[in-house]
């Protein structure tokens, strides 16, 4: 039955004084998240209000929606509107400081009337007498927002969301009184008490704490609708039981808070935690928006809040370890290319054998590795490579121990599933028309033209008998290392480089590794005349530019050079265009021996 006062208009002074009201925002609530863009909205509608109105004008804000504490009567959970009701008080806090900054001299009576208001509006009076702030804000924001009502400062931990936007909104209403009001107490203590008195929020009041969350899985604040993460925090509350919702809370945050630590973007959201777990338990690729509701059937059925706490505590320390570069752990540092392509969906399969041993994790990231940047040569749909890596990881999370080969079938049966081709052989022109398409004149591309270039080094160095532990691959895709035109770029435009030849000349063919200081030293010299500095850097790949002869330890082996295809003849004699295209398909066939040995021999 709805209660007689189920829903009421207040002016903000009503609300926040007369009716000694006191808000919490609940445990299961997302962080306060309002920043510049709501603020801004908020307070450009606040000042054209109090610039334009009549005296029996009002504005209406909108609606919150409380359910009742049983701490007290006038104690009230915030159930809907806390970013609204958090920012509001951070205005009077601000409104109130600027005011004892600026008019205190000038206008010493309104300012102290203004400070007894705001007062009023920010402190609550319990039943015993005591004083305490009128809004308990979301968890981590608390001891900001108590330190800014108190008039004290303070230095929020750098990675809580809300503490940070706390203190950030506060200083930009700070910021908009001092552009606005400087100079015009009159003005400022006029739009203070339209606010006060002209301002209107409609209350709801709901009966039950069971009604609250539901309405809160529907609902959302103004321009912030609720993301994966916010639903799926308030489902796992709806089904435990209230004394648990301090552990859940607890958990949810460590995960949170974990992913924050992560350098690449779209591993910072728990967005793609979910994700993930989700193609490792059910084998298939969801819309992002269909995720939440793929795990509500789930926790309504055979899993329970427990086991999906601990499976996404566990996929999320998992991607903050292995996203980070680290020579120390295995994981990480079989995926390298990738992680320096900026892709994300090879985490999804990397996770799935997180308990797996050790060394089953280091051969799947060597094939997860192979698989991602095949997919980025030959420029795969992402949707397409999306298909291949949800059966795949179904198929990692189920599997028991089991060899390289086994782990090799799995990306084949993957790829039928999802009905996308993986046979080097097949394609062998695809892979090749990928270097093709690569040119240095698209900044975009070059990524993908260094890690090509760094693995077609390692290839020879292995070919050479060298250790793959000896060849990080960060060392060689870091800043050590410039690309390297061979045929400088001041050539285009030359007769040897005409309109029609001058791609050529940022094409992979004419690209190689080089130390920086040299690349710097001899930028516009003619192939030839590079020949020297060439034999003596320490990049394979360059060495192999130049005849044997001149190569360190050839004269007394020249044959371990002659196995990456190193003779007494050089093309850089007689660099040009043939030679480019040459060279491109000596590093096709290269790039092709690595995904061969990793993902097929």
């Amino acid at each position: 039955m709805v209660e007689k006062d189920f829903a009421r208009a207040y002016t903000l002074g009503e609300l926040f004084h007369e009716e000694n009201f006191s808000f919490s925002v609940p445990i299961y609530q997302r962080e306060y998240a309002w920043q510049d863009v709501q603020t801004e909205d908020l307070i450009s509608d606040f000042f054209e209000f109090a610039a334009n109105r009549d005296s029996n004008d009002n504005y209406l804000l909108g609606q919150v929606i409380v359910s009742p504490l049983e701490s007290g009567p006038k104690e009230f959970s915030l159930v809907d509107g806390q970013q609204r009701f958090t920012t509001l008080l951070l205005l009077f806090s601000a409104a109130r400081d600027f005011a004892n900054d600026h008019f205190q001299q000038s206008s010493p009576t309104k300012t102290k009337e203004l400070a007894d208001a705001c007062g009023k509006i920010l402190f609550s009076t319990n039943r015993s007498g005591k004083t305490h702030p009128r809004l308990r804000v979301a968890s981590g924001g608390q001891v900001a927002f108590k330190n800014l009502i108190h008039e004290e400062k303070f230095t929020p931990n750098s990675t809580d969301k809300s503490a940070q936007n706390v203190k950030n909104n506060y200083e930009f209403f700070l910021s908009k009184f001092q552009e606005t009001f400087a100079k015009k107490p009159s003005q400022f203590f006029s739009f203070m008490e339209a606010l006060q008195n002209n301002v209107i929020l409609i209350v709801i009041k709901l009966s039950s704490d069971d009604q609250a969350l539901d309405f809160f899985e529907r609902t959302n604040d103004r321009g912030l609708p609720l993301n994966q993460s916010d639903l799926m925090k308030n489902l796992l509350f709806s089904k435990v039981s209230k004394n648990e919702y301090e552990g859940i809370s607890d958990r949810w945050a460590t995960a949170v808070n974990r992913l924050r630590t992560v350098e690449i973007t779209r591993l910072k959201s728990m967005d793609f935690a979910l994700k993930a777990l989700l193609s490792e338990k059910s084998g298939e690729s969801f819309p992002r928006k269909q995720v939440f509701r793929q795990w509500r059937d789930r926790l309504k059925t055979d899993l329970s809040a427990e086991e999906f706490l601990a499976d996404i505590n566990e996929v999320t320390e998992h991607i903050a370890r292995i996203s980070a570069e680290d020579p120390s752990d295995l994981v990480s540092s079989a995926t390298s290319g990738s992680r320096y392509l900026n892709a994300v969906q090879q985490w999804t399969v990397t996770s799935a054998a997180r308990n797996k041993p050790m060394a089953t994790q280091v051969a799947l990231a060597e094939i997860v590795e192979a698989r991602t940047i095949l997919s980025t040569v030959i420029r795969e749909r992402s949707q397409d490579f999306e298909r291949v890596i949800s059966p795949w990881s179904k198929r990692v999370a189920s599997l028991n121990d089991t060899g390289v080969d086994d782990l090799r079938s799995l990306v084949l049966e993957a790829s039928r599933k999802g009905k996308a081709l993986i046979n080097i052989e097949d394609n062998l022109a695809q892979v090749h028309s990928g270097l093709s398409s690569l040119s240095y004149a698209n900044t975009s591309d070059r990524r993908r033209i260094r890690l090509v270039l760094a693995i077609v080094n390692r290839e020879m160095a292995l070919e050479l008998g060298h250790d793959s532990e000896e060849l990080p691959m960060a060392h060689v895709l870091g800043k050590t290392f410039d690309i390297e035109h061979i045929e400088p770029r001041s050539r285009m435009g030359t007769p040897k480089y005409s309109e029609e030849n001058m791609p050529a000349i940022d094409s992979i063919g004419n690209l190689t590794l080089w130390y920086r200081k040299d690349n710097r030293k001899v930028k516009d010299a003619d192939p030839v005349d590079k020949l020297s500095l060439y034999s003596q850097s320490s990049v394979l790949l360059t060495q192999s530019l130049c005849p044997v002869s001149t190569l360190p330890g050839a004269e007394s082996d020249d044959k371990k050079w002659k196995k990456i295809g190193v003779t007494e003849k050089t093309a850089l004699d007689a660099w040009g265009v043939a030679s480019i295209h040459k060279r491109e398909t000596e590093l096709a066939n290269w790039l092709l021996r690595y995904f061969r040995r990793v993902l097929i021999s």
